[in-house]
């Protein structure tokens, strides 16, 4: 059955496409910064020009194109041939690379992939939820990690670099990964062996990724094998939206509660309402549930499950960020609260994009709900980034929030019809 569907953009939101404005291809000029295509930048030289600019190119690292306009004479008429897009920035000038948008004809859009990956994570927090002996069998293999890890999670608390090692501490590592033992080196300099913070970090984080798809797979695939193909949501087909009309601007994003600040430009939409159509393949899903008994898992592929989903995830989501910008930036709750309201269980909110956090983007708000002390004591420890022990520093985990325009990023509004 085939549903039609639109999403309104409510905070800014960025799905990058993995390429980059980079400062060769913008300059500043009166007051707005521009962004050039290179081809009307090389057509609009003449000839001589040309050599100097491709001259240029080969001798200035930095890559600055104002460098190149100031100082070779180009007149303002040439200039403004240049122009492919422009914008003014408040306060503040274009000083980075600009990490662009998925767009269509210079048009942005929102992948279908995106909106499934989206509800899929709601459903699992969903079910998880309200299914006790699914996550009885998520805490049991967190618990099992902690127990296995807990030695690496004291050693990297609070910590940055690169890690001393005595003897006794190498065994004790042999012992739990020969990845990690293979990966400590010698400091000749020190006369020590070390090991980097962040090799096992990545380590633990891995480690907890494979629990949440182990989990993952117990909730959505049917076969007794998880076997993919078996995949309940492979039967919920979410077409890319039809391009939108929001003007594409550009920002700087502003990292809370961080130690030094950052320069991280995007392009992203704060506006707009974006179409798509969602087909749920009621017969393909109909053969599909023959093979499992679970009332639950029958209900899955239902608008209604899938709104309600929705609903508690974005719901669970605010109460933390609430909680989080009551204690650090409180003129971000009103919209915050704004968000609440707006969320229903007949029209949910959904969050896509990047820079939503550790939160949106995992399971782990599920541990933090339901065994806090569990979350705060280990799984906080096995992230790529610093960790802190709450009681010392007194801040909620993750302790840092990346923001633009005072908002946080990626909420949306979804209308199923």
């Amino acid at each position: 059955m085939n549903y039609n569907a639109k999403l309104e953009i409510l905070s800014p939101l960025h799905i990058g496409d993995g390429n980059e404005i980079f400062p060769i291809e913008y300059f500043k000029y009166k007051g707005f910064t521009y962004f050039i295509n290179d081809e009307i930048l090389i057509n609009s030289l003449s000839n001589i020009e040309q050599k100097g600019f491709l001259d240029w190119i080969k001798s200035d690292s930095l890559k600055n194109l104002n460098s190149f306009l100031d100082n070779k004479n180009i007149s303002d008429k040439t200039i403004e041939q240049l122009i492919k897009k422009s914008i003014r920035i408040t306060n503040e000038n274009v000083d980075n690379n600009v990490k662009t948008i998925m767009k269509i004809k210079e048009k942005p859009y929102i992948p279908g992939s995106e909106i499934k990956g989206a509800i899929r994570t709601a459903i699992i927090f969903y079910i998880l939820k309200n299914n006790e002996m699914l996550y009885n069998k998520l805490k049991s293999e967190i618990l099992e990690l902690q127990r296995k890890f807990e030695f690496l999670v004291e050693k990297t608390k609070n910590k940055k670099g690169n890690l001393i090692l005595n003897k006794k501490d190498i065994e004790i590592i042999k012992k739990i990964s020969f990845y990690l033992f293979k990966k400590i080196k010698y400091d000749h300099r020190k006369k020590t062996n070390i090991i980097k913070v962040t090799t096992i970090k990545n380590f633990l984080s891995k480690e907890v990724q494979k629990v949440s798809k182990f989990v993952e797979k117990e909730i959505l695939i049917l076969d007794t094998q998880r076997d993919a193909k078996y995949d309940i949501l492979k039967n919920l087909i979410i077409s890319d939206t039809s391009p939108g009309k929001s003007e594409i601007k550009y920002g700087k994003i502003n990292t809370l509660n961080m130690s030094r600040n950052g320069s991280e430009w995007i392009e992203y939409i704060d506006n707009g309402i974006f179409e798509f159509s969602i087909n749920l393949n009621n017969e393909s899903h109909e053969k599909l549930l023959d093979i499992t008994n679970d009332n639950q898992k029958k209900e899955i592929l239902s608008l209604d499950f899938i709104k309600t989903a929705l609903y508690e995830y974005s719901k669970s989501i605010l109460n933390t960020e609430k909680e989080y910008f009551i204690k650090n930036k409180s003129e971000i709750i009103s919209k915050i609260q704004n968000y609440e309201r707006l969320n229903t269980i007949e029209s949910p909110l959904i969050r896509l994009g990047k820079y939503k956090g550790y939160l949106s983007n995992t399971i782990s708000i599920i541990i933090k709900e339901k065994d806090p002390e569990l979350y705060d004591s280990f799984l906080v420890h096995c992230t790529k980034n610093t960790s802190y022990i709450k009681k010392e520093v007194n801040e909620y985990f993750p302790k840092t929030r990346r923001i633009l325009n005072n908002d946080i990023m990626g909420w949306c509004k979804l209308e199923i019809n």
